[in-house]
């Protein structure tokens, strides 16, 4: 018996020995980025964004991850420069302890395309907020006449998100021009008529 306590504490004192060791090895986790895995929500459906571009945007501002070390990826910087883009909803960021870098980045939602008299052209998100005139080629309704940024954001933004809202009207309009005096014309995809729905008071 004394043999086998022995033989026993020895294995025992072995097996820790080399538990410790491996655990404290820092070649057991990896020291750097090895893999960027970039997922867009809605990428199929809105199209501005690719995983190519969100690499570029990370490499202008000297911060994509891939063959860094990990200590020096900031998670937090990644999300806020992604953040800013005129695209990105949300961004997340965070890594795994085998080296890989996660992201994942929604989209804003363009609501319809304003193109107006003076010559911009943009887009207006489901938010109010202005979107830059991009490749995004949907089949969005098309907003033309006497449109100001303001009044883009304040009011053409609220009767766009009343029109998608209805089932009936969303596939009925394709456009709306806003007259000199602020009339509001909506043009239908079917017919050669047009609709004056009335007026839209700017505010001071």
């Amino acid at each position: 018996k004394k043999y086998i306590i022995i033989f026993i504490d020895i294995t025992l004192a072995v097996y820790l020995l080399l538990a410790v060791t491996a655990f404290n090895n820092p070649q057991e986790l990896a020291t750097k980025c090895t893999k960027v895995n970039i997922n867009i929500t809605d990428e199929t459906t809105y199209g501005f964004l690719n995983a190519d571009e969100i690499k570029a945007i990370l490499t202008k501002k000297g911060l994509y991850p891939l063959g860094k070390d990990l200590d020096r990826v900031s998670p937090r910087k990644i999300e806020s420069v992604l953040r800013n883009s005129p695209f990105v909803n949300t961004a997340e960021c965070c890594k795994t302890t085998d080296g890989h870098v996660l992201i994942y980045v929604t989209q804003r939602s363009p609501l319809v395309r304003i193109k107006s008299e003076n010559g911009d052209d943009y887009y207006i998100d489901e938010n109010g907020g202005i979107m830059p005139n991009s490749k995004y080629t949907s089949d969005l309704i098309i907003v033309t006449g006497n449109v100001s940024r303001p009044f883009a954001k304040q009011y053409v933004s609220v009767l766009a998100n009343t029109v998608m809202q209805s089932d009936f009207w969303r596939n009925q309009v394709e456009q709306i021009n806003v007259g000199q005096d602020l009339g509001i014309e909506i043009v239908p995809r079917v017919g050669n008529h047009i609709i004056f729905l009335g007026y839209l008071p700017e505010r001071e």
